[in-house]
Formats: C-alpha cells, structure tokens, sequence
C-alpha cells in the first residue's frame, strides 16, 4: 500500500511539474552556432533550429519564461544538467547527454560532420588515417563524432576554442591541423570572417551524418512535455511553414 501511495504521489508530481511548465513556460538557452542560433544586427536570436523550436512550443501553446538566452555551449549544457535551464539546443545526441536530457525522436534538422583544413594543406588530406598525426581544433563542451574520438584516445593533440568562430580563426591561423564541424555552419562561419580563400572542406569521408536537437532538462521537465514536443515537431515538419524556415536559411535535406 505504501509503495502504492509512494507511486501516485511520483505521478501527481510529474503531473503538476508539466502543468507548470505549460502554465509559466521554458527557460530554453543557446550558444551562437549560425546558421541554426545566432543574434541579429539588432541582437535578437534567430536561426533555424531557433525558430523551429519557437514555432513547435506556439503548437504547443507553451510560452518562454525569458527570451533565449546565448551562452558558451559548455554552460548551456551544465545548466540542463542542473535543472537551471529546461532546454538547450542545438545540440547532437549522445549516451552522456542522454544521463540528463530527453532527445525527441525528430531531429530538428539532419547535420553532416565534415573536415575543414587549410587550403594549402588539402594534398596532405586524402585519409581518415592522415588526421592522427596532425593537431586538431576542438570546441569545449562539444560532443564529437566516434571517429574523432577514438584519434583522441590513441594519442592525437587537440587545442580547445571557446566558441566554433575562434576554432576557425585557429586553424587559418595555423595554431591546428583541422577542425571538425558541422557543414552548414562551417561554411557560415568562414563566409561571416572572410576565410573563403583560405580554408576548405578536406576531400574525406564525412565524420557523420546526424541530427541536431533540443535537450530537454530531466530535472525540470517531464517526460511527458518531452514526448508532447516530439509529436509535435514531427507534424511541424510535415507542414509547408518547415520548408518555408529552410528555405529562408538557405537549408534542404
């Protein structure tokens, strides 16, 4: 009888913990990763994995407690963890991550993970096996592809950036071998500093193809929010306003 009572008061919890959350709203946080978050001339957060997160809670009917905050991805996701913030995105999937956060079963958009080198370095490229000698430019808090990590674990250098535009600066600056990044928003963050002409995508593999997504805090939001928001970012995306926001990045899987 006891564990009986113990169960429903669990459940009345949860319940009363996702009322909450549709009643006063999510505090969602970011980091500035173009072209999914970034800021506007103005200062205001746009991005495509921004306003398809937006656009799924207003399905939802569940307002923001704040505006999206943008923060170094690193706190962002200490934040998650620690119940401080509801969401964060975008982010890709992973068993740490998994610890504390729901992923939907949706991406909100599919990513390619490709390798960026110097241009004058391109030759020296031709095999995964190439990059276990060289030094590699890495971003903090970040979760990287297997492949990656397993150089890592044979003994391959890496230098951390704070943020992907200083990852970039760094390898045109020659302080690493090759980054790893998404393709979309490596091809972005060169345009936005001007290092077309020196930097390339390296004629490899890519390190993985995958989703990116919104990670849901365990210790502020319930299980079930999470699974209401999965269902509806699956009919978000079968909706014409989902290739209307790609469209306007510039963005088509």
């Amino acid at each position: 009888m006891r564990r009986l009572l113990c169960m429903f008061c669990l459940f009345c919890l949860l319940g009363g913990l996702a009322a909450a959350r549709d009643s006063t709203g999510l505090r969602l946080v970011c980091d500035d990763w173009a072209p999914y978050e970034m800021q506007d001339d103005q200062g205001n957060i746009t991005g495509l994995s921004h306003d398809i997160v937006l656009a799924v809670l207003k399905r939802m009917q569940i307002p923001l407690a704040a505006p999206v905050e943008m923060l170094p991805w690193k706190r962002a996701l200490a934040l998650v963890e620690a119940g401080k913030a509801d969401g964060a995105f975008s982010g890709v999937r992973s068993r740490e991550r998994e610890v504390f956060a729901y992923f939907s079963s949706e991406p909100l958009v599919q990513a390619p993970w490709v390798v960026f080198v110097r241009k004058d370095d391109l030759p020296q490229f031709n095999q995964l096996a190439d990059l276990r000698s060289r030094k590699a430019g890495i971003v903090n808090g970040w979760s990287y592809p297997d492949k990656l990590r397993l150089l890592f674990k044979q003994g391959a250098v890496s230098v951390t950036s704070l943020d992907p535009p200083s990852n970039f600066r760094n390898l045109a600056l020659g302080r690493v071998d090759y980054i790893v990044d998404e393709r979309r928003s490596g091809l972005h963050i060169m345009a936005q500093n001007n290092l077309q002409d020196r930097l390339a995508i390296a004629n490899l593999p890519a390190m993985r193809d995958d989703g990116l997504y919104l990670l849901l805090s365990k210790a502020s939001v319930s299980a079930e929010l999470a699974e209401r928001f999965d269902r509806e970012l699956k009919a978000f995306k079968a909706s014409p306003e989902y290739r209307t926001l790609q469209s306007r990045y510039g963005i088509h899987e």
